[in-house]
């Protein structure tokens, strides 16, 4: 469920994400069986990415748990 009381349609931020994870993770896979080289290197230019993305993504919980607290569902 959105912020705003939406629901997130399952298409775009369930089935998507699902399916490109699948792919990237056997295509940096099948890199490793072929190249090893070319899978570190794929894998050094999306970790910085993913870390900045952990971080704000750790961040947003936070702010979503706190306000939260301010108005629980089942007070």
């Amino acid at each position: 469920m959105h912020a705003e009381g939406k629901r997130e349609g399952l298409l775009r931020y369930r089935l998507i994400p699902q399916v490109l994870a699948f792919v990237c993770y056997h295509l940096s896979w099948l890199l490793y069986v072929i190249r090893p080289h070319w899978s570190y290197r794929l894998h050094a230019q999306f970790a910085p990415t993913s870390f900045r993305r952990i971080g704000l993504d750790e961040r947003e919980h936070k702010l979503e748990s706190l306000a939260r607290m301010m108005q629980p569902r089942f007070a």
